[in-house]
């Protein structure tokens, strides 16, 4: 995958980033990212039918620390 980059200062970000967040950010479509948060390439996490990126897990792909 290629490296993310982003604009927007991790402390502004909250915890959890929806698939409509993340699609934005990194210019995808949200069944784009919906594939890679299950396929594993994106860190996510699955609550009830909706699936969350944790900022924590975006610094690390980003290579924010």
């Amino acid at each position: 995958m290629a490296k993310i980059v982003r604009a927007v200062p991790s402390a502004v970000l909250p915890d959890l980033l929806t698939v409509e967040q993340m699609a934005e950010m990194l210019g995808l479509s949200t069944n784009a990212v919906r594939s890679l948060c299950r396929s594993g390439q994106i860190p996510a996490v699955h609550i009830g039918r909706r699936w969350y990126v944790p900022r924590a897990k975006l610094d690390e792909l980003t290579g924010v620390a």
